[in-house]
């Protein structure tokens, strides 16, 4: 019997302490994150980038819009926000229309979060372009691209903006 009381009774102190660590807003430790590879994921970006670039090149419709995440907007220089499928495809296709040419694209530098969850990138581009009388021309550019990691892992662009220097 008094072991019975003796069980009782520490069960009883455990309780009480339970509920006096829960009533002083105690909370257990969260649990560790993974440490990010930011360089890695930089690389990833570069890479997601590149290939980016060369489809915009080719003029590959399709493939230019499969690095935008569901829920990216375009924000290009005077023409409306592209914030759905249909309006980041309309967008495309006016550019693709339009005789200019790309002639390079170049990252500049990306800015990784601390989670390595959201980048942006920025960098610079040239684009050979005819006036009205067919006489070429180069002009140069500036671009920022956010970027979001997808739960898949892959970068895709949340936000896409662009514009010429001149």
């Amino acid at each position: 019997m008094k072991q019975n009381v003796m069980r009782l009774g520490v069960a009883l102190v455990v309780v009480i302490m339970l509920g006096m660590a829960a009533g002083c807003g105690y909370q257990a430790p969260a649990p560790a994150t993974p440490a990010v590879d930011l360089a890695a994921e930089e690389k990833a970006i570069r890479t997601a980038a590149a290939e980016w670039g060369a489809a915009i090149k080719a003029r590959d419709l399709e493939k230019t819009l499969s690095f935008y995440a569901a829920e990216a907007t375009i924000l290009p220089p005077s023409m409306m926000r592209a914030s759905t499928p249909e309006q980041r495809r309309k967008t495309w296709e006016a550019f693709y229309k339009d005789p200019a040419e790309l002639a390079s694209i170049e990252t500049t530098d990306i800015t990784l979060s601390h989670h390595g969850d959201l980048a942006y990138e920025t960098g610079q581009f040239t684009q050979s372009v005819k006036d009205k009388k067919g006489k070429t021309s180069t002009v140069v550019g500036k671009y920022l691209v956010v970027w979001k990691k997808q739960a898949d892992g892959k970068w895709k662009a949340v936000v896409d903006t662009w514009n010429m220097d001149s």
